[in-house]
Formats: structure tokens, C-alpha cells, sequence
């Protein structure tokens, strides 16, 4: 959980700093950078493993997919999308990630959502609808 909750604030904050840049990167440049540092992060442990199991061709297939398609594509359109949206609206639904594995979970690994859960898919929703529509104050007659 907190692996999570780390993942969406570091989103979060890529996301708001991005927004308060004099020119943000464009779309193509972040996917780059940061498909790059996950590459540089996930390395050292990936050659820990390497004299304990050597990859086989299917499992190397994988990661080149995985890399090109939701990893490469996805921040593609992510950033490609945030550069549309106000740095409000952008961070609120980086919490769409977490929701939509506690989802697949259920429905492709067959897990259990307990009330907890279920409680937290409530709140984050929730954030989302408060956030993504905030309140209008009414404004003061001068009377």
C-alpha cells in the first residue's frame, strides 16, 4: 500500500512540476525520461537475478512489449493529455491507477475486495468528484 501511495504522489508531483516549468517537456521527452529512469532503477536488480535464472526468449518478448506498449504508449497519452488539462485536474486522476488495480484484481485474478478496500475505492472516488468539481461560492450581495 504504501508502495502505491508513493507511486501516485511522485506522479503527482512529476505531474505539478512539470506544470510549473517556463516551458514543460513535451509529451515525448517525459515517456523518454522516465521509461529511461525506470530502466536505470529496475537494471541492478535485474543483473542480480541474471546468474540465477537466465531469461528465456518468450520472457524477454514480454519485456520489450511491455516497454513499448502500456509503458511507452501509455505515458505517451498520459503526458500527451496532462499538457491539456489544468495541474489540478491532472493530479487528481493519477489516483485513477490505483482504482483501476484494485478492479483488475477482481476481475482478472479472482481476489476478494473486502470493506476495506471497498472503502478506499469509496474515498478516492469521492476525492475525485470533489476535486474535478469543486463548489462555487455563492457571492455576497452588497446589501
Amino acid at each position: 500500500m504504501l508502495y502505491i501511495l508513493g507511486a501516485v504522489v511522485c506522479e503527482s508531483a512529476s505531474i505539478l512540476l512539470n506544470k510549473r516549468m517556463p516551458v514543460p517537456l513535451k509529451p515525448l521527452l517525459q515517456a523518454t525520461t522516465m521509461t529511461g529512469l525506470g530502466l536505470l532503477v529496475s537494471l541492478p536488480v535485474a543483473f542480480l537475478e541474471l546468474p540465477v535464472a537466465a531469461p528465456s526468449t518468450a520472457a524477454i518478448a514480454a519485456v520489450v512489449w511491455y516497454a513499448l506498449v502500456p509503458t511507452v504508449g501509455g505515458f505517451l497519452l498520459w503526458y500527451g493529455g496532462v499538457a491539456r488539462v489544468r495541474g489540478s485536474e491532472a493530479a487528481t486522476f493519477t489516483a485513477v491507477a490505483p482504482l483501476t488495480a484494485v478492479v483488475l484484481a477482481a476481475l482478472v485474478l479472482g481476489e476478494q475486495i473486502g470493506w476495506v478496500q471497498a472503502l478506499g475505492v469509496a474515498a478516492v472516488i469521492l476525492a475525485i468528484l470533489v476535486l474535478t468539481f469543486p463548489i462555487q461560492a455563492k457571492p455576497r450581495s452588497l446589501a
